[in-house]
């Protein structure tokens, strides 16, 4: 599927689940392989990657790095992913239980009992100590993205002249066990701070696990959700392991929800899959396509019990484009007419109604190949 050139392509994964084992990394390649098999076949770039949590399996320091090595590395290279333009939030798998003692644990189940005590806790050091590893591999390797050593940040992609701000929120850092259903706090603190971090952005888009079912029903009381809803256009989840979306529009919002499939269970007969949405600032839109894996066949298919030909269309809020964004779009145009009169004339010239133009790289190609790629000329 070729995309609109006023496209964003953003590949979603979730709860990736890798662990320090022989026999699992060995179907994990096999899985990753697919993967990369069925996005090279139906999707021509990739502009940005998104995984939304539950990057691991027990938060240990030798699994991300397994991550890094098994999926990271790998995307980058074959789909030419600018590491820059990866977003990662932690899922309540990537939290090192054991870093913390049990007195701490209830000490700090004791305490935490609303947003605002959430908001005093949320950076205390007992915290940091559970997601101390996770913490370690971001900034190993993306660095750049965090300015402040708070559990959670934003940061802004440039695309054609359009500011799109992403927003990792952290809904991980109080899981301090299993029974976290409505027990879960993203806190005034962290969602004030991120939305003000955005705020220029002409397109805003929240990461979390969690999705907003999960959150302490304190957080719906303090307005936390609906000033998510109200200040972002995108919002992007996982954990519950399989597709989920939906429109919302209120008074006070217009927002658009995806919940990712898990992309991979190990030997779990559970389904599994990854998503791509191309996000139209133009025509304001969004595609989404949900891809699921076929153990049968072990390849990726349409997701067909999700949506129509596994695919879906929804509308994005109206923006109000910058200056750079116009001049990019007029130039595109410029360049569609171009070519469309180049085509004219090799056509009448060369008698063929697909006729060969010869790239300043020095190779032959079919006029209609000629729209700018990301991919190097070989």
């Amino acid at each position: 599927m070729k995309k609109s050139q006023q496209s964003m392509r953003i590949l979603h994964l979730s709860d990736i689940h890798i662990k320090n084992d022989r026999m699992f990394l060995i179907e994990f390649d096999r899985r990753v392989k697919s993967l990369l098999d069925d996005v090279e076949k139906n999707f021509d770039e990739i502009d940005c990657l998104v995984i939304s949590g539950d990057l691991t399996y027990y938060g240990h320091v030798d699994e991300f790095e397994l991550l890094h090595t098994h999926l990271i590395d790998v995307l980058c290279r074959r789909l030419y992913i600018n590491k820059k333009k990866i977003l990662l939030v932690p899922g309540n798998h990537d939290i090192n239980r054991t870093a913390v003692s049990e007195s701490e644990k209830n000490g700090l189940k004791t305490t935490i009992l609303n947003t605002e005590k959430a908001s005093d806790y949320i950076c205390h050091e007992w915290i940091q100590k559970y997601s101390q590893n996770y913490w370690a591999y971001i900034d190993k390797n993306f660095r750049w993205v965090r300015d402040s050593e708070d559990p959670y940040f934003s940061t802004c992609i440039d695309f054609q002249g359009i500011k799109i701000g992403f927003s990792c929120l952290n809904t991980a850092w109080g899981c301090l066990d299993d029974s976290t259903y409505k027990k879960i706090f993203l806190s005034h603190k962290q969602v004030s701070q991120q939305i003000s971090a955005v705020n220029d952005s002409s397109i805003k888009i929240a990461i979390m696990h969690h999705g907003f079912d999960w959150l302490h029903p304190d957080e719906n009381e303090k307005c936390i959700i609906s000033d998510i809803k109200s200040n972002y256009d995108i919002i992007l989840s996982g954990h519950v392991h399989q597709d989920v979306s939906a429109h919302e529009i209120t008074p006070n919002s217009d927002t658009v929800n995806f919940t990712g499939m898990a992309f991979f269970e190990g030997k779990i007969a559970g389904e599994e899959g990854y998503n791509i949405y191309d996000i139209n600032y133009i025509d304001s839109k969004i595609i989404a396509f949900y891809r699921k894996y076929i153990r049968r066949r072990t390849t990726y298919g349409k997701n067909i019990e999700h949506a129509d030909d596994g695919q879906c269309q929804f509308p994005l809020r109206k923006q109000t484009l910058p200056v750079v964004a116009q001049k990019h779009l007029a130039i595109q145009h410029l360049g569609t007419a171009v070519s469309s009169r180049l085509q004219s004339q090799l056509t009448s010239i060369q008698g063929i109604s697909n006729p060969i133009f010869v790239s300043p790289c020095g190779s032959p190609q079919k006029l209609d190949n000629l729209n700018p790629c990301k991919r190097p000329c070989k």
